[in-house]
């Protein structure tokens, strides 16, 4: 019986389980970790700019949506009365704010976050790439609400991820094998012997000897007959989701770590 990780060519057997089953599992661990909650609540640390400028730290947190009568107080309080400016000096929010945003604005935008579903990255990414007026929060949370949006740093882990979402198989996706890593593989097959054919003339010979690694696989599979021939854990083995990200992200805008295609 073959290896889990291996494969078998002319009664010899070749195990595969070297650093594509650490990258695969890799991967893994990584999709299992990602939260499935992509908001986080709108803080705020408004500060007293007379009393910073004074050398004083003074400032107050807050967490948004508040009463807008809350919010008043506290501004009026860290301005002394209107008489004072005021900024924010610090903040937790999953999009980047700036010290003279307006808190009003921030809290209408916390207010009409509470009532959808579709998380502030996305809405501030549509604003930041469709063109949306920048207080348009509600165009931004229609194209936000029919949005596709995985989770990735990168376009390896783009490919993972369209995998993990759709719930489709590589030999769905990738019927041709168009994606599959021959350069891994072949340095696998490589490690573990291959060309080396103990029914030549010499033996000792190795017949890739010049070839690439890229080479060395698709020799290998071209001798199965097809990608398909190799079995599925080959096949998820080395299966190249850089190549696949790279061709799906023309159909997607980054934002942070947002992959996110918007009808």
């Amino acid at each position: 019986m073959n290896h889990p990780s291996s494969i078998k060519h002319k009664g010899k057997t070749y195990i595969l389980d070297r650093q594509a089953t650490a990258q695969l599992k890799r991967k893994k661990a990584a999709a299992q970790s990602r939260t499935a909650e992509l908001d986080e609540p709108i803080k705020l640390y408004i500060a007293d700019l007379g009393a910073y400028n004074a050398g004083k730290l003074v400032g107050e947190w807050i967490e948004l949506p508040m009463e807008e009568e809350d919010l008043n107080a506290v501004l009026k309080k860290l301005s002394r009365d209107g008489q004072g400016d005021y900024a924010i000096h610090d903040y937790e929010a999953p999009f980047s704010i700036d010290e003279h945003e307006n808190p009003h604005k921030l809290n209408e935008l916390a207010e009409k976050l509470e009532d959808t579903h579709v998380p502030s990255q996305v809405i501030f990414c549509a604003i930041n790439t469709l063109g949306i007026a920048s207080d348009d929060w509600d165009a931004a949370i229609t194209s936000g609400a029919d949005a596709f949006v995985l989770e990735a740093k990168d376009e390896d882990d783009l490919g993972y991820a369209y995998l993990e979402s759709t719930g489709g198989s590589i030999a769905d996706v990738d019927p041709e094998g168009y994606h599959f890593d021959y350069d891994s593989f072949g340095r696998d097959l490589r490690i573990d012997g291959y060309g080396y054919d103990e029914d030549s003339e010499d033996p000792e010979e190795d017949f890739t000897k010049g070839m690439s690694d890229q080479e060395v696989g698709e020799h290998y599979v071209e001798g199965m007959g097809s990608v398909a021939e190799l079995g599925q854990k080959t096949i998820e083995m080395y299966f190249d989701y850089e190549s696949l990200g790279r061709d799906l992200a023309v159909d997607f805008v980054q934002c942070d770590d947002l992959y996110i295609s918007f009808s």
